[in-house]
């Protein structure tokens, strides 16, 4: 008889184990795989500048459709942007900066979702301000406002007439003895 609940209890604890491995075999199935987030823009830029952003897995597959969210705070750790973007057909999102020359922390989140695990990263940046070209208004005698700018672009420099297309930049300039001035409507 006592051989009998010997058996019986080895063969419960069998059958137990078994459920055990089964139910582990078939979580390690449903395992979420690892992403890799990162920041490809610039760790400066100036005033109006994009952050640029990229998601994949571990083998650079790109996730797409993806909601990361892009967190930046001052230097003060006041919060400035609270931002969630979605990632394109090549894992990558853009989020348009409104930042004023400064020193910022961004920090990106990934949260994942049923086949992915979430990840997260974080960067500095650096903003500095928005070099303004110099500029004065004139009026042509056809009564239109046209700006002039002053361009410091040696591949503008040659013209064969006076007034020419630039090849670079596409727009009407004039060229004098002094500077090359470029000629666009407001």
């Amino acid at each position: 008889m006592e051989n009998r609940n010997i058996i019986i209890i080895l063969v419960a604890v069998v059958i137990v184990l078994a459920v055990v491995a089964g139910a582990m075999f078939l979580q390690s199935g449903n395992a979420k795989e690892p992403t890799k987030i990162k920041i490809t823009s610039d760790k400066e830029q100036y005033e109006g500048g994009k952050l640029k952003v990229q998601l994949t897995d571990l083998n650079k597959t790109a996730l797409s459709k993806q909601k990361v969210n892009v967190i930046v705070k001052n230097k003060k750790g006041k919060v400035v942007v609270n931002e969630t973007v979605k990632t394109n057909s090549k894992g990558k999102a853009n989020l348009d900066l409104d930042l004023k020359k400064g020193n910022y922390q961004v920090k990106v989140i990934y949260k994942g979702n049923e086949n992915y695990t979430g990840n997260n990263t974080t960067q500095k940046l650096k903003i500095k301000e928005e070099v303004k070209e110099e500029a004065s208004t004139t009026s042509s005698s056809s009564s239109n406002s046209y700006v002039d700018r002053i361009l410091n672009d040696p591949s503008c420099t040659v013209v064969k007439d006076p007034y020419d297309i630039c090849p670079i930049h596409g727009v009407p300039y004039w060229q004098d003895n002094y500077c090359d001035w470029f000629i666009n409507p407001l």
